[in-house]
């Protein structure tokens, strides 16, 4: 092992935006690299240095030279810059910031590039790593050798451009003002086969952590050495290991967790069968008590619209749950009517034991009103929503009347009893009743057309079947255009025959709000 050594250049910089000045120094720790660099393996270390900064600054690029002769896309697949997390030593994948990859290859200058950074660096010290990642199929014996080169801006625009070397800054220049040479080096290597673990890490779990609640999302990454993928992550909690969601990115839910310390590891196994471990650390759970969750709860309504009939019931199917997912059983819960005066509790029913209620409300009056579902905490499982309550339609019967078109143009109108037309929107609606007879229909003139005021369309006959374009459902029309949704073939075919699809006719979907929902046919 070589005695480790550093070379410091000091440069006077003059921060054109800054209080100061001073002494900036970039420093090189001289890196020891193993004898070989073997083929598709990463974080393999070959830069460790240091920028002293006089002011917070931005690194935006920064250029890497190839002092060896491994190729670029043979021996070497990318370059990867990091910042230390602290801890003082290059620990790449598993704990270090990774600021950027290097975007490019340049021939002419035998440099790699980091172009894009927006690396924030802070003032005073800043130790980067760079590390290399091979590749499995360029030529043994070939030597790995980097350097930061010297900084040289061609056109002095104070940006990285085509040609040019080293840092470039937002504010400072010049940097480093000569070459840094890290003096080892090492040869490539072809691996046969896999022989390498992958890397699996925790990242949001840490030694000693305390964790509230009931339940906690594990999250981590993983990849592998030797050019395979990470197969199976599993999470292991005080020795029973669970297998988690995904692989390169990935999260375990742990659920049931019972107050005090427990040991967690995670796992990974590659396609050969490689398996990686992270180190052991022990958490300390503090169970809470779960509470009523909104987000996890949950009202179904079977429909908005519903008949002013005092019979035809909107259903109001309510779940509610804790914060752990779970149902809340024996709890009050409140339908209320928001009216001008306030809330009124309509109806309230307690839980079961799946923490379900289910409502049933109905109106003699048309009009709009406005819900809410609380429990008896207070707490809103649902905030306020609209159900519509609509007038039942008279039952007109359009086989007795009077039908009365214009000479000059196709529509059809039904006359009824109190010399209201009513339009036939369809041609499907009119054969629905007719087929394709004609001959009831009166030829009248503008003048007395005008005299009868517009109604309502025609709706389909009843016991018709009707569809519309964008909704793969048949409805059955019953009266005063009431329809409810076949739910099956099966329905469908024992009310109608075998032929019940030939019988459906096609409704444009403008005319689709002249009917209205009743419950449907299963």
């Amino acid at each position: 092992m070589k005695k480790t050594v550093q070379l410091l250049i000091f440069l006077f910089a003059v921060f054109p935006f800054a209080s100061s000045a001073g002494n900036t120094p970039v420093i090189v720790s001289q890196t020891d690299y193993p004898e070989y660099f073997y083929g598709n393996t990463f974080d393999k270390l070959v830069l460790d240095f240091r920028v002293m900064l006089g002011s917070a600054d931005t690194l935006n690029s920064l250029t890497v030279e190839n002092i060896g002769n491994a190729r670029d896309g043979m021996e070497v697949n990318k370059l990867k810059l990091w910042l230390d997390d602290g801890n003082g030593k290059f620990d790449g994948f598993e704990k270090d910031t990774e600021l950027g990859t290097s975007s490019s290859y340049e021939n002419s200058t035998n440099n790699w590039i980091f172009s894009n950074l927006n690396a924030k660096l802070k003032a005073i010290e800043n130790r980067l790593f760079v590390s290399v990642e091979t590749l499995n199929k360029g030529t043994a014996g070939r030597f790995f050798g980097f350097s930061l080169p010297a900084y040289f801006d061609a056109n002095k625009n104070k940006t990285y451009d085509s040609g040019d070397t080293g840092m470039f800054f937002t504010w400072e220049n010049g940097l480093p003002p000569t070459k840094l040479v890290n003096d080892d080096t090492s040869k490539y290597k072809i691996v046969t086969g896999d022989p390498w673990k992958p890397v699996v890490v925790i990242t949001n779990l840490i030694n000693k952590q305390t964790i509230d609640g009931n339940s906690f999302t594990i999250k981590g990454k993983a990849k592998d050495q030797g050019g395979s993928f990470p197969d199976v992550i599993q999470v292991c909690i005080d020795a029973v290991c669970k297998t988690a969601t995904g692989t390169e990115s990935w999260e375990y839910v742990w659920t049931n967790i019972v107050a005090g310390d427990h040991t967690v590891y995670a796992t990974a196994k590659d396609f050969s069968d490689n398996v990686g471990q992270t180190e052991s650390i022990v958490v300390n759970a503090k169970k809470t008590a779960a509470i009523f969750s909104k987000e996890k709860s949950v009202v179904a309504l079977d429909k908005t619209l519903v008949s002013a009939d005092g019979v035809d019931p909107l259903v109001i199917n309510v779940t509610v749950k804790n914060s752990d997912n779970e149902a809340i059983a024996n709890k009050i819960i409140f339908l209320n009517e928001i009216t001008a005066t306030g809330a009124v509790v309509v109806k309230s029913k307690t839980t079961d034991s799946s923490g379900q209620v289910s409502f049933k409300a109905r109106s003699t009056q048309p009009g709009v009103k406005s819900l809410t579902v609380t429990t008896e905490d207070g707490d809103t499982v649902k905030d306020k929503f609209t159900v519509e309550y609509v007038k039942v339609l008279e039952d007109i019967d359009y086989t007795s009347g009077r039908w009365i078109k214009l000479a000059d143009q196709t529509a059809v109108y039904f006359l009824d009893k109190n010399n209201t037309r009513h339009a036939y929107p369809t041609s499907a609606v009119w054969e629905s009743y007719f087929g394709k007879d004609f001959s009831k229909v009166e030829k009248v003139s503008g003048a007395e057309m005008a005299v009868y005021s517009l109604g309502r369309n025609v709706p389909f006959k009843t016991n018709s079947l009707m569809k519309i374009p964008s909704v793969n459902k048949v409805y059955y029309v019953s009266q005063n255009a009431k329809i409810s949704w076949i739910v099956d073939g099966a329905a469908a075919k024992s009310m109608f025959g075998v032929d019940w699809a030939k019988k459906v006719k096609d409704l444009p979907e403008a005319f689709f709000t002249d009917y209205f929902a009743g419950k449907n046919i299963e």
